[in-house]
């Protein structure tokens, strides 16, 4: 980076974007600059600006704004400052990094500078927009995050990867606050930033409102009120703990324990007589940050995780339910996107999936005379399988000691099977599906991989869990006598009947 040069104030302009000044840090500043002087420069850029008529050279502020002020404040005419050429997209890139690196931004306005962020970061880096996931770049303080030249050629970090390393962020709290953001709109997190609102569990809560009650607590707080969302949403006709509902734009991410994919792989799979052997190929659509994804690498040989979202995890960003996007998989296992986007990937999962598909889903999703006539009427499920125990889910991450009082199913459909007899998954799977390094490994964001060595059994029947008995080929389940099904030799009352 260049030396710092002194500059005129009166030529120093704030940023458009810039936030606005604090008067009690001026104060501060100005003091500490009285007795210690400047220990950091500031950071601006050359622009042209109209005065008197003419357009002159002059300075736009991208780091340091309250410094300038309190230069002003002591009477200087000039300020040391890095002068760097950047255009309009990168200096606000770093306008937004200098905010971020702050301690003093609510969880509002934090959502609100990370959205704006990705937005500029992905126009400056389309390529990342697909899940590429450069290691290249030395991590720095956010102050060299203005120093353009010297940003290393070579592989592009993916955004989130980069806001961490500028802004001194993790991953999971640059995710939390990008779904915060897209999910409530640069509007609302403008009118509840410093208001009673503006807190993580109310943002959290908020989204999940419907749009007029949302919008209602908003002007509320915008007034000055103290309101609350969280309250609103648990006093509320839709319960959360037994109703969990998002809003249409929301990426709803609550991760999947990992022993309740087990549970499906080593409990359910076995009464069906599906063999290890013939786990080929699956495909996961709503990856997140691979809860679901990486247990299944334990069980197949080649595992898709995609996401609408970039989670860090997925091998590309795509969109299961867009119509040109296709699969190459025997199956589709995933935990759906609550709401009408459930059903949307059930129907694509039976379109796509070669084999089978399994969803991970509340056992209330089986209501509903939409659902049965979209779905259930005419593509049962194969297998319905109720977990004995509760499976906690919660937004954003896996708690491995979490609660909950919401039921969840597994739901697997066959092609070619008839339904079956609902399946009971015994107690206990928590812990007799447990792996010792889970919480080590499914607690970071994203989950930590792992390699995987798979030994395929010469059996073609999985070793099942005590108490279960393994089924017969082409046994559905059903106890019914052979004399009353139709086809079986024994049959004879329908010829009698006719």
């Amino acid at each position: 980076m260049q030396a710092p040069v002194e500059i005129e104030l009166q030529h120093c302009y704030p940023s458009s974007k810039a936030r606005s000044i604090d008067a009690s840090t001026v104060s501060v500043l100005s003091a500490s600059i009285a007795e210690c002087g400047l220990l950091t420069p500031i950071t601006a850029r050359k622009i042209q600006k109209s005065r008197a008529g003419q357009m002159s050279e002059a300075y736009e502020i991208v780091a340091g704004l309250h410094r300038v002020e309190a230069f002003h404040q002591l009477g200087r005419e000039t300020i040391p400052a890095f002068v760097l050429e950047a255009d309009d997209l990168h200096a606000e890139l770093m306008l937004l990094d200098e905010n971020l690196c702050r301690n003093n931004l609510t969880p509002a306005e934090r959502a609100s500078a990370q959205v704006r962020r990705k937005a500029i970061y992905l126009q400056l880096h389309p390529e990342t927009a697909s899940g590429a996931t450069g290691r290249g770049r030395p991590k720095d303080s956010c102050a060299k995050s203005a120093n353009l030249s010297e940003q290393p050629a070579g592989p592009i970090n993916r955004f989130a990867e980069d806001s961490a390393e500028k802004t001194g962020q993790s991953e999971r709290t640059i995710h939390r606050d990008v779904q915060r953001g897209e999910a409530l709109g640069e509007d609302a997190l403008a009118k509840v930033a410093r208001t009673s609102l503006d807190k993580g569990e109310e943002l959290d809560a908020l989204a999940r409102l419907p749009i007029h009650q949302r919008q209602g607590l908003i002007d509320r707080a915008a007034k000055g009120e103290v309101v609350s969302a969280k309250r609103s949403l648990v006093n509320g006709a839709r319960a959360i703990l037994g109703s969990r509902q998002e809003p249409d734009d929301s990426l709803d991410f609550s991760p999947t324990p990992p022993w309740a994919t087990r549970a499906l792989i080593e409990r359910v799979f076995p009464t069906m007589n599906i063999s290890p052997a013939s786990l080929t190929s699956v495909h996961e659509p709503a990856c997140g940050e691979g809860h679901m994804a990486e247990v299944l690498r334990e069980f197949f040989p080649v595992v898709t995780a995609t996401d609408i979202h970039e989670y860090g995890y997925g091998d590309s960003v795509q969109d299961f339910l867009d119509d040109k996007f296709e699969i190459d998989a025997d199956w589709v296992i995933t935990n759906p996107p609550f709401g009408d986007k459930a059903e949307a990937f059930v129907l694509r999962a039976l379109e796509l999936a070669q084999v089978g598909v399994a969803m991970f889903v509340r056992l209330q999703w089986l209501e509903t005379v939409g659902r049965y006539e979209a779905i259930f009427r005419d593509r049962p499920p194969t297998q319905i399988a109720f977990f004995c125990e509760r499976v906690p889910l919660h937004m954003g991450r896996w708690k491995p000691r979490g609660r909950t009082a919401t039921a969840y199913i597994w739901l697997v459909w066959i092609k070619g099977r008839v339904p079956r007899a609902p399946f009971w998954i015994p107690p206990c799977q928590r812990e007799a599906c447990a792996r010792p390094d889970d919480v080590e490994r499914f607690t970071k964001s994203p989950v930590i991989k792992k390699e995987h060595r798979l030994e395929r059994a010469t059996s073609s029947v999985i070793p099942v869990a005590s108490g279960v008995v393994p089924l017969q080929s082409g046994d559905d389940g059903l106890d019914i006598p052979a004399f009353l099904r139709v086809g079986d030799p024994a049959c004879t009352w329908r010829t009698a009947v006719g």
